[in-house]
């Protein structure tokens, strides 16, 4: 009893069996091209409601202003903003809204309490 292996039509029949099965397949990706394009998107402005705190008051941009989160900003433009300002259980809601980045349309429905001159970035 030494062992011969597989007899040949045992095999054939197994080649026949492996071939129907259903096979795992890896398929690498590419990893720093989705890191790169990352990168570029994130040089793209994002748009922001400024926030100005003082005693008693937060104050908050009316509309979205452009920002560079991740990288600086390559030109600027001076531009007029409005503001308004709340105090109180009110300002933590607008402000905890804010931060989240979600655009707050009804700051455009409470009166303007100043106006200031900001710089944006055109992109960063």
């Amino acid at each position: 009893g030494k062992c011969r292996g597989i007899p040949q039509q045992e095999k054939s029949e197994l080649k026949k069996e492996e071939q129907r099965c259903v096979r795992k397949e890896e398929i690498p990706t590419k990893v720093s091209e989705i890191f790169r394009s990352e990168l570029e998107s994130k040089k793209t402005p994002e748009l922001k409601h400024l926030i100005e705190e003082s005693v008693g008051k937060t104050c908050f941009s009316k509309e979205h202003v452009r920002m560079c989160s991740s990288s600086y900003p390559k030109e600027l433009k001076s531009k007029q903003v409005e503001f308004v300002c709340t105090s109180g259980s009110r300002s933590e809601i607008l402000k905890r809204r804010v931060l989240s980045g979600e655009l707050v349309e009804e700051l455009k429905r409470i009166p303007t309490t100043f106006r200031q001159t900001i710089y944006e970035p055109k992109h960063c």
